[in-house]
């Protein structure tokens, strides 16, 4: 019987947790536009690629050297498709071309001085093979998240705050950033550089989010005398008992002349 209500206990326990991580998610994401890549993709000005509803494609420099593709789009893109959840991701890649590019997106009603996390998956492949299935070992590129404080749409701002370049191949890796916001809006990058441009130099990203972090503060002295007794110069008053002149009175038995009457039991014996 105890061990019955335990689990019943720990499945209560667990299904309020995902209750409130699935609550908590559901906030933050709101932050973002589409942040899964989810369909509808619109296209671009050459009515042949296209972004994620809610991303917009940017490049460093005057040529825009990687294309823009759903990551489900067989036709147009390369590889196998890499999609970590739901129906889609965001496919971009060049081809025997380095590219220095990724995505951005702005966000506004941001309260000026909050502290911003942005994160992403991307999935990496740089391949030399005809059909790609592997990363080569001479692939060189980097993968980077940023936060534009102010909000801007120059992808090369001194203004962003980026993260170290790192890179994961041949599997959705994590990669995140945090800064605080400036100004009422901001915005949010993916960077993906090549360094060494192989036939094929392909991005897969799903799964942004964005989370305002709460950062601990500290007590300061004002709060810490709140907590502590107030000391002051009045008496201390000391409360005694009040003394009258007024008679004790005692409270006797009554006595009374009436006489006692005993009880006797009577005993007869009768000859045996």
């Amino acid at each position: 019987m105890k061990q019955r209500n335990m689990l019943r206990i720990s499945l209560v326990v667990l299904v309020c947790l995902f209750s409130m991580i699935t609550m908590l998610q559901a906030q933050t994401d709101a932050l973002l536009i589409n942040p899964g890549f989810e369909p509808p993709f619109e296209p671009l000005p050459n009515e042949i690629e296209a972004v994620a509803q809610g991303w917009t494609a940017w490049a460093a420099g005057s040529a825009q050297t990687a294309e823009y593709y759903a990551a489900s789009d067989t036709i147009n893109g390369v590889a196998e498709p890499q999609i970590r959840s739901g129906s889609d991701a965001q496919q971009f890649f060049s081809f025997f071309t380095a590219h220095d590019a990724g995505v951005y997106q702005i966000i506004s009603d941001v309260d000026e001085g909050t502290n911003i996390q942005f994160s992403i998956f991307a999935y990496v492949l740089a391949s030399d093979e005809v059909v790609p299935v592997t990363t080569s070992p001479d692939a060189d590129m980097t993968i980077q998240v940023g936060i534009d404080p102010t909000g801007g749409t120059d992808g090369t701002s001194a203004a962003i705050v980026w993260s170290d370049p790192t890179v994961t191949y041949d599997a959705y890796a994590q990669y995140s950033i945090e800064a605080v916001a400036e100004s009422d809006a901001i915005s949010v990058w993916v960077r993906s550089v090549v360094n060494n441009a192989l036939q094929y130099n392909v991005v897969y990203l799903d799964d942004a989010a964005l989370f305002i972090v709460d950062e601990e503060i500290a007590p300061t002295e004002e709060a810490t005398d709140e907590l502590t007794p107030e000391v002051t110069d009045e008496p201390v008053v000391e409360v005694t008992p009040e003394i009258t002149d007024e008679p004790v009175v005692e409270v006797t038995p009554e006595v009374t002349d009436e006489p006692i009457v005993e009880l006797t039991l009577e005993a007869t014996v009768e000859p045996t």
